[in-house]
C-alpha cells in the first residue's frame, strides 16, 4: 500500500541493513552517507496516486524489487572485460565508457576532465559533489546503492570535439544505480551519447546531476533499451547559466515501469533548453516522463517535443509543466505532445502545464492523440501498397519528424537503427 514505509521492505529482506551497506566499502564518508541516507529513507513513504506526479504509475513494484535485489545482493569486484558486442562497433574517434556490475571502466585512457569514483587517488574530492540538498525516494535509493561515480568537468573555454559514449551494461536480475555529474564551465562544450542496454527482471535507477556554465554548449542522446520484466527510471537535474545552452534527445523503449524525471533550472539571462524525445511502448509497458522546467531568469527559451508510439496494451503518460516566474520576462516556451495510439487498447495521460507569473511571455502548449490518419492510410494503399506496410510507412514517418532532428549522422543512425529493430 502507498503507506508502506521503507523500512518494512528493509526488514524484510535483510537482518541488517546498515552492516550490508558498510561492508567492504573502504571510504568512510561514503559509508556515513549511506547510513544517513537509509535512516532517512526509512521515515519515507512510496509516492501514491494521490501524489499528482505519481497518478498514472504504481511505483511500489519497482521499489520492493529494487530492495529485494538490494538485500541479496552478492559482494562483486569491479570488472575489466564486458562480452557487450557493442564495444567493437564504435567508432574509434568515441570515448567509450562502459558501466558494468556497479563501476564505470574504459579500454582507453580517459582524459583529465573524466574521473571515476573508483578510479580516483583522492574520493575525497567526490565527497562534495554528492549533495542530498534536494533529496528524495528515487534520489536516495540510488545513494543506497552507490559503488562508483562518473564526473565529466570541462576547463574554462575547452571544446571537445569527441563524443563521450557511456554503454550501462546489465545482467540478469540486477540492480544498476549509475551517478552521474556533468559540470560544464565557461565557454567550453560537449556531446554526450548515453546507451542503457536492454535488461531482464533488472531494476535500473540512473541519476544525472548537470550544470552548464556561462556561454557553454551540451549535447545530450540518450537510449533506452526495451526492459523485459524490469523497470527503469532515470532522473536528471538541471541548472543552466548564462548563455548556456542544453539540447537533449532521447528515445525510450519501455520496461514494466519506464518513468524518466528532468527538472531543469534557467537561472540566469538568456539560457535555453531543447528537449527532443520519442517514447515507444508495446505489450503492457508502461512510460511515464514527468518534466518540470522554471525560467528563473529574463529571456530565457525552452522548448520540449514529445511523441509517443503506444501499442497493444501498453501505456504512455506526459506531464510537462514549464514555470515562469515574476522576474522572467521576455520568457518564450513551446511545449508539445503528439501521439500516435496503435491500439483500441492503447492509452496516453497528457497534461501539459503552464504556470505563469509573468505578462511579458511568449509561452504555447499543445496535446494530440489518434490513431493512424485514415485518408492517408487509403492513399497509401491505393498506389499498390499493402496495409501492414503502409502503416509501417506512416509511423516512420512520424518518428523520422524526431531523428531528423539529430544533425550528428552517426548519432542519427544510431537511434534509426534501434527504431528499425
Amino acid at each position: 500500500m502507498a503507506s508502506k514505509k521503507i523500512n518494512s521492505y528493509l526488514q524484510e529482506y535483510t537482518d541488517d541493513p546498515i552492516d550490508h551497506l558498510t561492508k567492504n566499502s573502504g571510504i568512510k564518508w561514503l559509508e556515513e552517507l549511506k547510513v544517513k541516507t537509509l535512516i532517512d529513507l526509512k521515515e519515507k513513504a512510496i509516492p501514491s496516486k494521490k501524489d499528482e506526479k505519481w497518478q498514472y504509475t504504481n511505483i511500489e513494484p519497482c521499489i520492493e524489487k529494487s530492495l529485494e535485489l538490494f538485500a541479496r545482493k552478492n559482494d562483486r569486484k569491479k570488472s575489466k572485460k564486458s562480452n557487450n558486442p557493442l564495444i567493437e562497433k564504435n567508432n574509434d574517434k568515441d570515448i567509450i565508457i562502459y558501466y558494468h556490475n556497479g563501476y564505470f571502466f574504459s579500454q582507453q585512457n580517459l582524459p583529465n576532465y573524466i574521473k571515476t569514483l573508483s578510479t580516483s587517488e583522492e574520493p575525497e574530492t567526490f565527497k562534495s559533489l554528492l549533495d542530498r540538498k534536494s533529496s528524495n525516494l528515487i534520489s536516495d535509493l540510488n545513494i543506497l546503492m552507490l559503488s562508483d561515480v562518473l564526473v565529466i568537468e570541462t576547463l574554462k573555454n575547452q571544446k571537445i570535439d569527441d563524443i563521450i559514449h557511456i554503454v550501462i551494461c546489465s545482467e540478469n536480475e540486477e540492480n544498476i544505480n549509475p551517478r552521474f555529474i556533468f559540470k560544464l564551465r565557461e565557454n567550453s562544450s560537449i556531446t554526450i551519447f548515453q546507451h542503457q542496454l536492454a535488461s531482464h527482471a533488472s531494476v535500473v535507477n540512473n541519476l544525472s546531476d548537470i550544470y552548464c556554465g556561462d556561454n557553454s554548449s551540451l549535447e545530450i542522446f540518450k537510449i533506452i533499451d526495451e526492459h523485459d520484466n524490469g523497470y527503469h527510471i532515470d532522473t536528471q537535474n538541471i541548472k543552466l547559466a548564462k548563455n548556456s545552452c542544453l539540447n537533449l534527445f532521447a528515445l525510450d523503449l519501455g520496461a514494466d515501469i519506464s518513468r524518466t524525471n528532468i527538472n531543469a533550472d534557467l537561472v540566469e539571462k538568456n539560457a535555453s533548453i531543447n528537449i527532443n524525445a520519442l517514447f515507444s511502448s508495446r505489450k503492457k509497458l508502461h512510460i511515464d516522463n514527468q518534466i518540470m522546467i522554471k525560467h528563473l531568469a529574463e529571456e530565457c527559451f525552452s522548448s520540449m517535443d514529445y511523441r509517443g508510439i503506444i501499442r497493444d496494451n501498453s501505456t504512455g503518460v506526459f506531464g510537462g509543466t514549464v514555470y515562469v516566474d515574476k522576474n522572467a520576462q521576455k520568457t518564450q516556451s513551446d511545449m508539445t505532445n503528439r501521439n500516435l495510439l496503435l491500439s483500441d487498447n492503447a492509452r496516453i495521460n497528457s497534461k501539459p502545464v503552464l504556470e505563469i507569473y509573468n505578462e511579458d511571455v511568449q509561452c504555447s502548449h499543445s496535446a494530440t492523440s489518434g490513431h493512424l490518419d485514415y485518408d492517408k492510410l487509403f492513399y497509401i494503399q491505393s498506389r499498390g501498397v499493402c496495409e501492414k506496410k503502409a502503416r509501417d510507412m506512416l509511423i516512420q514517418s512520424f518518428a523520422d519528424e524526431f531523428i531528423n532532428k539529430i544533425t550528428n549522422r552517426r548519432i542519427r543512425d544510431a537511434f534509426q537503427e534501434t527504431i528499425t529493430q
